[in-house]
């Protein structure tokens, strides 16, 4: 068993006593020996001497190192002591006097419990028995670590006065000490203060996996942490001492800083503790703060708190801040395989720096395969060319991005060199560039054994017969040479060597640098099971919660994929078991499908077990359900969903209802409700909870009730952002019972939404049929009228409205589908526009550029580049494939290939120019499920390719189910009859197999029952990876002389670390690292009354 934890554990032992005349440092020397050579048996016997000679002199803080370093032993060779050492912790504690040993016993076992849960997985639990009996730990839930670790932590504490006064020195070495927690005169107060809150981070941003409710929630532990910083702010406040104030509020404002506030709160403690030098560290922050959001700020405060406070110990820090803002930066990038004498991209970023050169040195061929360093290449080479770039440093001090087209040499190799106008240090890297026409475009597979790869003019995109392609394995070593065929091809079987980089040579072309396959590689996997049976059972229950003790019951139907079409499996058997939520198997039966491939078991919960996620499994599908002891709610608060338009500024009425499941109206007490808001950004994670309203509502006769929700704004918020509000309402009824429910909308500048899902490229041979959609910010259709128009337009980039290119207008309501008949509107580029109008008469507009063509086109509706348009990309024996394919460029040859699942079947090279074709692909049976298609080609060193997937037309037998008889209305104890027909597709009676559910609708409030009885057919196809379009780089780094300054460290007193504990490789989150150099702290336990026998290490 693994122990993983932010936390080191240990415990105080009860050694038998042993005296030891040895001092403490000649035996920690032996300690520290024993773990160097990796003997933790050794160590035990060595902190146990020293444990005993502690204990005899009553020196607390040797007693506690020791069991720190004994424990930490014990735990690596026997993780399951964990729950024992715990149960003697808590009988030890009972046995100390001492407030301040009690304090450090409280912190330590908060750690420990905290580690146990997460050994444990506490939080995927829910708790069989809620009591706080550390026997029974392993079974805990998730609110019992919390309450255990919240319990100790208050604990620690609880004697604040003692803790103020009481040095950490005099517990050396167990209490190591920083030299910054003279600030706080090194008390035990401030070290258990910090412990606390590390613990308290670290159950928020490792604990809670979901959102957890109620005492112990993530809500409470978030309040608790608040309410630590306040506690810990306010008793340095009682004793007049700022520096630790500032200390510890800068550490709080690390944590939970937003962008606007945080800012000022930082301004208002500039003020605040002008007279401390301490206030530096203020200053620092706010640099930090301001580093990469607006640097000029930056640097203003730096110069600003470097006037103000120059001697302050730590001056250096703002000093750093400012030397890196000022520092030159330069990076230079462009493609390593360049063609001879064209221009290229060079793309530039950089900082702080006026300009920089660009000399070219062609290497001498005798040089090619030689190891040697840049440096010694650089001198035997040959400068070619200079050239020299201008850059204007940016005036807010920001990284700025240029791009500068360069002019390639002629063939040759080179190396790039860059020379920057400020003084360089350190190893500048000087990449190789080859000036080639050729490119390898793609390594084909043409079998599971074979492998292509197709030689170009990277500018032309032509094959290159009669090249040389040597191929070399990883470690650059020749495997073989090949030359190419009439068609740029050359072929090497995988039996061979696995290639990792290629070479291509012709007549005077003699100078390409290895280049990597991986880069213009397309991978393609075939399936080795394309034959095999692919069965699958789904599953399904009567319900998706229980509670321990009762039945479940489970549908299963076996069905298999075969020759495009569904088929069942009667009369065969499968074994099903029954896991629970430690994935240990409870339950198993063998059952037989039935004429129609369906079966029928069930399973009985243990009364006694572990809440959580069981499983119903078999061999070919599985099914999930939840098992606790839960409470079923009785009624249910329902908001109505909100069917009109809004925007900021407007007042919108939201409606509910509460009712008893039966649909009993709930009319005896008040609705009350919490309205927030936060502000987001399109796609990102909105602002924090804002509380605008609270208030109570009353329920009428028939449970109804009303919220009024004004949709205030923030004069300070962007415009391009929108607003969630969200009501939170709870009632509760006369028997005590609680219900809440949530509801939320977005609002922002705009009320209202439409668009149309047309594509942009759009075949107007055969009429349309699509949907102009109207909706509000929060998704729901809005029923109004949309103008629909379309212009045309030319070329420019800007687009103005003008009637007299207006070829199309027509109102249709929206959400609705619609037919478009727009074949004699001719072929071109056009400006489809939207207009409606919301509720309150404002407007509302979009706009999409639609590009119109028809098959009987002489050139492709693009503009440049690739083209593939999908007619019908599913086939069978009556229906072919269908697509069209082509290019905007002009004399290109496109290598067209297609894959089944076991092999390539097609291999073709095709010119097109300004064009395009029409495929059509009929199915056969050696098809399998279907094919996929590649089409590559190269033009002016772009690398252009698509692919596309056609696969069999699925046959199915849809059964049509209609009722006949329904009943939605029950009284209890009722019985009564539903009925069904179903059909089969030509309307005739089907000879089909029919299962019905009941179950009790609350219990969808704890979790949602939701069966899928879709069936799925999986298709058999092989994975086509294109890389082929990515071209590899050279990238040059610059780095820059600055002053550098020693930064004395925050360092805080903290518990002894040692690191053998730190079990997890992690450390826990406290002050921050404005704060201290965070140690990870230990956990003391109690100890055995005697030590076991030592074995050999």
């Amino acid at each position: 068993m693994k122990i993983e934890s932010y936390i080191t554990l240990v415990a105080l032992l009860f050694f038998p006593l042993f005296l030891n005349a040895q001092s403490y440092k000649s035996l920690w020397k032996r300690v520290e020996e024993a773990e160097k050579k990796n003997l933790p048996k050794t160590v035990m016997q060595y902190t146990q001497e020293i444990f005993n000679k502690a204990e005899k002199e009553n020196n607390i803080g040797q007693l506690y190192k020791a069991g720190v370093s004994y424990f930490n032993m014990q735990l690596q060779i026997e993780p399951d002591s964990l729950i024992s050492m715990i149960v003697r912790g808590e009988q030890r504690l009972q046995q100390i006097d001492n407030p301040v040993e009690k304090a450090l016993m409280h912190s330590l076992l908060a750690e420990t419990y905290y580690a146990a849960g997460n050994l444990f997985r506490s939080n995927t639990k829910t708790a069989i028995d809620e009591s706080l009996n550390p026997l029974n730990l392993e079974s805990w839930g998730a609110n019992q670590i919390v309450q255990a670790v919240l319990q100790h932590l208050d604990a620690s504490l609880i004697n604040k006065e003692v803790l103020i006064k009481q040095s950490g020195k005099d517990y050396i070495p167990f209490i190591e000490i920083g030299e910054t927690s003279r600030y706080f005169n090194h008390d035990l107060y401030h070290v258990l203060a910090q412990r606390r809150i590390e613990l308290l981070n670290s159950l928020l941003n490792r604990y809670f996996y979901t959102d957890w409710k109620g005492e112990y929630g993530e809500e409470s532990v978030r309040n608790y942490l608040n309410e630590a910083y306040d506690e810990f702010i306010q008793i340095y406040n009682e004793t007049d001492n700022e520096a630790a104030q500032l200390f510890v509020e800068l550490a709080r404002w690390n944590k939970k800083r937003s962008d606007e506030d945080g800012i000022e709160q930082l301004n208002q403690w500039i003020k605040q503790y002008a007279a401390l030098p301490e206030v530096v560290e203020v200053y620092a922050a706010k640099a930090n703060y301001y580093r990469h959001r607006e640097p000029k700020e930056a640097l203003s405060v730096c110069n600003e708190v470097l006037n103000l406070y120059p001697d302050y110990y730590r001056i250096n820090v703002i000093k750093e801040i400012k030397s890196q803002l000022l520092l030159p930066e330069l990076s230079v990038s462009m493609v390593n395989l360049v063609y001879p004498e064209k221009e290229v991209d060079l793309q530039v970023t950089h900082k702080n720096l006026k300009g920089f050169k660009l000399q070219w040195y062609v290497i001498d061929p005798a040089n090619y395969d030689k190891e040697l360093s840049d440096e010694k290449l650089l001198a035997q080479s040959k400068l070619y060319s200079t050239v020299e770039f201008q850059l204007i440093p940016p005036s807010d001090y920001r990284v700025t991005d240029t791009l500068f087209t360069l002019t390639t040499p002629p063939k040759g190799r080179y190396l790039l060199n860059i020379v920057a106008e400020e003084e360089e240090s350190g190893k500048k890297n000087m990449p190789v560039i080859s000036s080639s026409c050729f490119k390898g475009i793609s390594l084909y597979s043409i079998s599971q054994k074979n492998y292509e790869l197709t030689i170009v003019d990277s500018e032309t995109g032509h094959p290159v017969p009669n090249a040389w392609v040597s191929f070399y394995d990883r470690s650059k070593k020749l495997i073989k040479e090949l030359e190419t065929n009439d068609k740029g091809v050359v072929t090497i079987s995988q039996e061979e060597a696995y290639p990792a980089y290629y070479r291509i040579v012709k007549a005077e072309d003699q100078s390409m640098d290895y280049q990597s396959l991986s880069n213009f590689q397309t991978t393609v996997s075939f399936s080795s099971n394309s034959s095999q049976e692919k069965k699958e059972i789904k599953l399904v229950t009567d319900r998706a919660i229980y509670r321990p003790g009762q039945m479940v019951y489970v549908k299963g139907v076996a069905y298999i994929q075969e020759e495009g079409k569904y088929a069942i499996l009667p009369n065969q058997s499968f074994d099903v078991e029954f896991y629970d939520a430690a994935r240990k198997e409870i339950g198993k039966e063998r059952v037989v499908t039935n004429e129609y491939g369906s079966f029928t078991t069930n399973f009985s919960i243990p009364s006694v077990t572990l809440n959580g996620m069981f499983s119903v499994s078999t061999q070919y599908g599985d099914v999930y359900v939840r098992v606790e002891e839960y409470k079923r709610p009785s009624f249910e608060l329902v908001f109505d969903t909100l069917k009109t338009s809004y925007q900021l500024g407007d007042e919108v009425l939201v409606t509910g209802k509460a009712k008893t499941f039966s649909g009993v109206p709930i009319t005896d007490n008040e609705v009350e409700y919490t309205i927030t808001r936060a502000y987001q950004f399109w796609r990102f994670i909105p602002s924090k909870q804002k509380v605008l309203a609270q208030g109570k509502v009353s329920l009428n006769e028939k449970g109804e009730f009303e919220i009024p929700m004004e949709l205030l704004s923030d004069e300070k918020d962007p415009i391009w952002g929108f607003y969630s509000y969200t009501i939170e309402a709870s009632l509760t009824n006369v028997a005590g019972e609680t219900q809440t429910q949530r509801f939320s909308l977005s609002a922002g500048k705009r009320s209202l939404l439409i668009n149309s899902d047309l594509l942009e490229t759009l075949c107007k041979d055969e009429p349309v049929t699509t949907l102009f959609k109207a909706v509000n910010l929060d998704q729901n259709a809005v029923s109004t009228t949309i103008k629909v128009a379309l212009y045309q337009r030319g070329e420019e980039k800007e687009w103005e409205e003008v009637e007299a290119d207006k070829v199309y207008e027509q109102d249709y309501t929206s959400n609705e589908l619609v037919t478009l008949n727009w074949q004699s509107i001719p072929s071109g580029t056009y400006k489809l526009v939207l207009l409606s109008e919301d509720d309150q008469k404002r407007e509302v507009r979009y706009e999409q550029d639609i590009r119109l063509f028809s098959l009987n086109d002489a050139h492709p509706p693009v503009d440049k580049g690739i083209w593939l348009y999908s007619l019908n990309t599913s086939f069978d024996e009556e229906t072919p494939a269908k697509f069209a394919f082509g290019t905007a460029d002009t004399d290109v040859c496109v290598f067209y290939t297609i894959y089944d699942a076991n092999k390539r079947i097609l291999n073709k090279q095709l010119s097109f120019s300004n064009s395009f074709e029409i495929f059509e692909i009929p199915y056969l049976s050696e098809y399998g499920d279907g094919l996929v298609l590649v089409f590559t080609y190269v033009k002016n060193g772009e690398v252009y390719q698509v692919q596309k997937e056609i696969k069999k037309q699925i046959k199915e037998n849809p059964i049509q189910v209609k009722r006949e008889v329904f009943r939605d209305r029950l009284t209890p104890g009722q019985k009564e009859e539903w009925r069904f027909v179903l059909l089969d597709k030509d309307g005739k009676p089907a000879d089909a197999e029919f299962l019905a559910l009941m179950y009790d609708a609350s219990l969808d409030k704890l979790w949602k029952n939701d069966p899928v009885w879709k069936l799925t057919y999986s298709s058999v196809l092989p994975y086509v990876y294109p890389r082929g379009r990515y071209t590899p780089k050279a990238y040059v780094y610059l780095g820059f002389n600055r002053d550098l300054y020693k930064v004395a460290p925050l360092v805080y007193d903290s518990f002894f670390f040692a690191t053998p504990m730190n079990l997890s490789g992690n450390r826990l989150s406290g002050m921050g690292n404005q704060m201290m150099k965070t140690r990870v702290g230990s956990v003391a336990l109690s100890t055995p009354e005697s030590a076991q026998a030592l074995q050999e290490d």
